[in-house]
């Protein structure tokens, strides 16, 4: 296991640390995935789903399941007070066209 990474008040091992600049970088709008770089303590920013994920428009938010098949974010309507929650699939190695969830309220 790597040597833990001081963040804030928490303490955790790098991989999770890398992890978590990830999500927050997603939460901050910033449209890309992490994956392990030739450094596997420095996460290299990809574009996912390009034109179909990420697009134009105000995506954040994302989370990907363990599998990896499945991913769940929103999507800022104006006036920027609605969001709206999609998920699409990996299918054939694309995304698929996002669907709104239907408890999403839209």
């Amino acid at each position: 296991m790597s040597p833990p990474v001081a963040t804030g008040v928490l303490v955790l091992p790098r991989q999770t640390a890398a992890a978590l600049v990830c999500t927050v970088a997603l939460a901050l709008g910033i449209r890309a995935t992490c994956s392990a770089s030739a450094n596997e303590h420095e996460p290299t920013p990809e574009m996912i789903g390009e034109g179909v994920i990420s697009t134009p428009d105000d995506e954040l938010r994302a989370n990907i399941t363990p599998d990896g098949q499945t991913l769940y974010f929103e999507q800022s309507a104006a006036p920027h007070y609605l969001y709206i929650l999609y998920e699409s699939h990996l299918v054939a190695g694309r995304w698929s066209t996002p669907a709104v969830l239907p408890f999403s309220g839209l």
